[in-house]
């Protein structure tokens, strides 16, 4: 990212990565759980999803627009940045849900030309995953591979944010009690995996697809009661 919310250039000296690191701490941008693993809090990411809703879905005239208005450089500039991939349009959400999240805070804002900085950061701490731990986790590489040696599957797609999720994790050990018990499950983040998305036709979450003999058999979508997976997997696996 090249420009800051002042609509500054990066030439003043960029932060050391530890005074940046420090100060994501201190704004409760990231948090420490217990296993030492360092992620970006909940709150921040409830905010990021609502800004990615906006921003990453923007055609680019209309990002081009918004990146030349927020930091007032020339839509020539912005579209040249854009291009290069010095602005992603993850960092362009990113900065704003972090500029958003300090403004809430009850304390005073980082220096001029160190918010950039600190989304730049905040871009590669991976979130936690909306994927149970119970569950192994498929991305777009190994998804097939998993159908293809289980046969007989149940792949659920989570997405961080989504109380109906939660609402399926929650009910998760009864939805494997109700499957026979050769059936693997494994979950899927929605947003690391459109291919998958895009073959099985998923377009919400939770969406429960169920696989017999490596084909696709049945589809679930929403969180549903146990009796429905019951069903589903007789009519399936008989």
């Amino acid at each position: 990212m090249t420009t800051d919310a002042s609509g500054t250039h990066d030439d003043a000296p960029t932060p050391q990565a530890e005074t940046l690191v420090d100060a994501l701490f201190d704004y409760e941008v990231l948090v420490e759980e217990d296993d030492g693993t360092v992620r970006t809090s909940e709150a921040f990411e409830h905010r990021r999803s609502i800004n990615n809703d906006t921003y990453l879905d923007m055609d680019g005239a209309t990002l081009e627009a918004a990146v030349s208005d927020a930091f007032d450089v020339p839509e020539a500039e912005a579209r040249e940045q854009l291009a290069a991939e010095e602005l992603t349009p993850e960092a362009f959400s990113t900065f704003f849900a972090l500029k958003g999240h300090v403004d809430d805070l009850d304390r005073a804002p980082p220096e001029p030309g160190m918010l950039a900085a600190m989304a730049e950061v905040v871009v590669e701490v991976e979130p936690k995953s909306p994927v149970p731990p119970e569950l192994p986790t498929l991305d777009d590489d190994g998804y097939r591979e998993f159908i293809d040696d289980a046969r007989d599957a149940v792949i659920i797609v989570f997405k961080r944010e989504c109380e109906p999720c939660e609402a399926t994790k929650d009910n998760l050990q009864a939805i494997a009690a109700a499957a026979p018990e050769t059936t693997a499950f494994a979950g899927v983040n929605a947003a690391d995996v459109p291919g998958f998305l895009g073959e099985f036709g998923v377009e919400a979450a939770p969406t429960s697809l169920i696989f017999a003999d490596g084909e696709l058999a049945a589809s679930l979508r929403g969180h549903r009661p146990i009796d429905t997976y019951q069903e589903t997997f007789a009519e399936v696996y008989r």
